[in-house]
């Protein structure tokens, strides 16, 4: 019970956008024998990504793929990772978001596909990114959300 308040304390800070209480709270869970560690790991990871912390972001990423096996979740981390670079104009961008292409086959688009466009709409980035002069990192997001659009399409069909 008090791990489920914790992880509830933790996820109001990051709400607020106090990541560093809410990275604190995350890891403290995150490292303990609670059934939600592994949800606090994901979360600790995400609240690192927002903080900036790329080295700890992998290392919370790494661990939850080792602790879980989750293979959509890993997805959904790095599809984000690649999303707020892209967001902020760093130049990573464009590996990142290609990098997750290839690392996560076709198999798990369709379910990235909902979530990155509910998550991060791409088109306010896209168009943030070209008044950047990022025209490539642009190009490399539409063609991520190209991909993704595509397969759940498809996957509709079927």
């Amino acid at each position: 019970m008090l791990d489920r308040v914790n992880l509830l304390a933790a996820q109001i800070q990051y709400r607020a956008k106090h990541f560093d209480a809410a990275t604190a709270g995350f890891d403290k869970i995150g490292h303990s024998d609670s059934t939600l560690a592994s949800l606090a790991t994901f979360n600790a990871a995400l609240s690192w990504l927002q903080k900036g912390d790329e080295a700890r972001f992998m290392a919370d990423a790494e661990e939850f793929g080792k602790k879980t096996k989750d293979e959509k979740s890993r997805a959904d981390l790095r599809l984000e990772a690649g999303l707020m670079e892209a967001a902020k104009g760093d130049p990573r961008a464009t590996d990142s978001l290609r990098n997750f292409l290839r690392e996560f086959p076709a198999a798990h688009l369709m379910s990235c596909s909902r979530w990155a466009w509910r998550r991060s709409p791409a088109l306010p980035i896209v168009a943030q990114l070209l008044q950047m002069g990022r025209a490539e990192t642009a190009q490399a997001l539409l063609w991520l959300c190209h991909k993704l659009l595509s397969a759940a399409h498809y996957a509709k069909r079927e």
